[in-house]
């Protein structure tokens, strides 16, 4: 079995999950999120998501990410910011900044881009760009150039996605952007076992290499692809080459099915599980690395191996989240869309993301407790839903600043 069943709702058939999609009741379910969550904004505690003191303010899981997210639905035309977020994200920024020294026992996790500083910089910047803010983010990237937890979460990856976007604007950044694509290229090696190619994570004590896509190879391949068009180092065609070939031989192949384990070196305890989700399995190798679809014939088969199991396996239970549920799951199979333009994937992916709603709008609609957050809760899945409204897969943090 290439997942575990027991973590998703099984049907005997589509029809058993199926709801209508309607355009109309996906905008109106945008619309209703960001009005909610505008109105459950209170000073100073913003929006009380996470007992874990290190997340309440996060990109990932806390206020940050949330307040990034209004601000694109009100520029989409969802809603309208009602609160002066800006003073509020640089008085969060510097608790977070105290929370992350003292708690953390590493100062490798204090400037990442989802729970670190860079997020809540980014955040700040999306509304309103200041001399004062664009070097305070530099310093902060030039910091996670040597990162030795090298993944998206926490390292460089995450910053390389945030200075390739802010390189076309500012010459420093493309300096930045090149300097941690070459950490990146250094940072590779092979797993003589399999004699591919690979990057090893010092992550919370423990020393591995995953392949998913926020902790692993899928996340490091992402950035680096995003940032072919500034970089000197090797040609992109080797770049490609390497990451297919990884891809291709660390898939584990079943029928017309595929899944890919989350560490092929190492295993941190209880994590090795075949997981079928975002940051570990194939939604997140297909969502980060889809862009290279049409480069191989076996990869393009592995692809689409992987998108008939997250469908095949039916909607998460654990939740709506982008990480680990079907917002994560649903990007998946809108990044197929857009690769093959096989209107099946749409269809599909607007399945996930009205099953989704239809869980969380008696919630909305009975003004109930909600994990607003970006990549854990109903933030994300707004903007899953606006691009199965759009026809588009761009991924919220990874694929826009």
């Amino acid at each position: 079995m290439l997942y575990l069943p027991e973590r998703h709702h099984h049907f005997e058939n589509e029809l058993q999950y199926s709801v209508a999609w309607d355009n109309a009741a996906a905008r109106h379910f945008i619309e209703t999120l960001q009005a909610f969550t505008e109105q459950r904004f209170t000073q100073p505690n913003g929006w009380v998501i996470s007992d874990d003191p290190c997340l309440e303010n996060s990109f990932y899981d806390g206020t940050a990410g949330i307040i990034w997210s209004q601000y694109y639905l009100a520029h989409w035309g969802y809603g309208e910011l009602k609160h002066n977020y800006q003073a509020y994200l640089a008085q969060a920024r510097v608790v977070h900044r105290e929370r992350l020294s003292r708690l953390m026992t590493s100062p490798d996790y204090q400037h990442g881009l989802l729970i670190g500083e860079l997020g809540l910089i980014v955040a700040e910047c999306r509304l309103g760009l200041t001399d004062n803010l664009r070097g305070e983010m530099s310093q902060i990237i030039e910091k996670l150039i040597h990162n030795p937890v090298c993944e998206l979460m926490w390292g460089a990856p995450g910053a390389l996605c945030v200075a390739n976007f802010y390189r076309h604007q500012f010459p420093e950044f493309l300096d930045l952007t090149r300097a941690l694509a070459l950490q990146l290229e250094e940072d590779i090696t092979t797993v003589e076992r399999f004699q591919l190619k690979v990057w090893y994570q010092q992550l919370y004590g423990h020393y591995v290499a995953h392949l998913g896509a926020v902790h692993g190879f899928a996340g490091n391949a992402f950035s680096i692809l995003k940032a072919l068009p500034a970089l000197q180092t090797v040609t992109a065609n080797n770049w490609k080459a390497a990451i297919i070939d990884t891809v291709s031989r660390t898939a584990l192949v079943q029928d017309s099915f595929a899944n890919w384990p989350q560490s092929i070196a190492g295993e941190r305890p209880g994590r090795t599980a075949l997981l079928l989700q975002f940051c570990h399995g194939a939604p997140g190798l297909i969502a980060c690395l889809s862009n290279l679809f049409g480069e191989d014939q076996f990869f393009d088969q592995l692809m689409i191996a992987g998108g008939e199991l997250v469908w095949q396996a039916g909607p998460l239970k654990k939740g709506q989240g982008l990480c680990h549920g079907n917002t994560g799951n649903g990007f998946s199979l809108l990044k197929l869309f857009q690769a093959t333009g096989d209107e099946l994937w749409l269809y599909r992916a607007r399945q996930f993301a009205a099953f989704a709603m239809q869980q969380i709008f008696p919630k909305l609609n009975a003004g109930k407790k909600l994990d607003l957050s970006l990549w854990n809760g109903a933030a994300g899945l707004a903007h899953f839903v606006h691009h199965c409204l759009q026809h588009s897969a761009d991924i919220p943090t990874m694929d826009y600043f």
